[in-house]
């Protein structure tokens, strides 16, 4: 039998007294109110977690593009490199143009320039016309010898 100023042990009698009847609703109501107050955080926090992958997503791909153009400039004129891209649909890769631009793949996202990313380690430009690059699938990428200048072009 439980006494007081005792604690429990193995095998003695449960004992339940108003208390515990009383209490259990209690805990049951402060239990919901915790998880009331939790849900708007954790729904923000995986909001916020989507948020940041969307807006990584170009940033991988134009790394993975940027790696590419790299490997096939690396293999030489006449090698071709096919890589996946799977881009957003508002979000849109440029390359090549004139001057600084074709040294670097502009990340467009709802028709803004949202980042630059420079072609260096080695630094070679993407020959021909600016090509946007969107939606998902291939992009084969070719390294070619155009007007005495070594670079890599998007083959559509």
């Amino acid at each position: 039998i439980y006494r007081r100023g005792r604690e429990p042990r193995d095998g003695d009698p449960v004992r339940s007294d108003a208390r515990g009847i009383m209490g259990l609703p209690f805990k049951l109501a402060i239990i919901m109110v915790v998880i009331a107050v939790m849900t708007p955080i954790v729904a923000g926090v995986t909001q916020d977690a989507k948020d940041v992958m969307d807006i990584m997503r170009p940033e991988n791909e134009a790394s993975e593009l940027k790696d590419a153009a790299s490997l096939v400039y690396y293999r030489g004129v006449g090698n071709i490199v096919t890589v996946d891209l799977s881009l957003g649909p508002d979000d849109c890769l440029m390359v090549g143009g004139e001057g600084t631009e074709a040294y670097t793949i502009r990340i467009v996202r709802n028709g803004e320039i949202e980042k630059r990313i420079y072609i260096d380690h080695p630094e070679f430009p993407f020959l021909g016309e600016t090509t946007a690059i969107s939606g998902t699938g291939p992009v084969k990428l070719e390294c070619v010898f155009e007007g005495g200048i070594a670079g890599v072009r998007v083959i559509q």
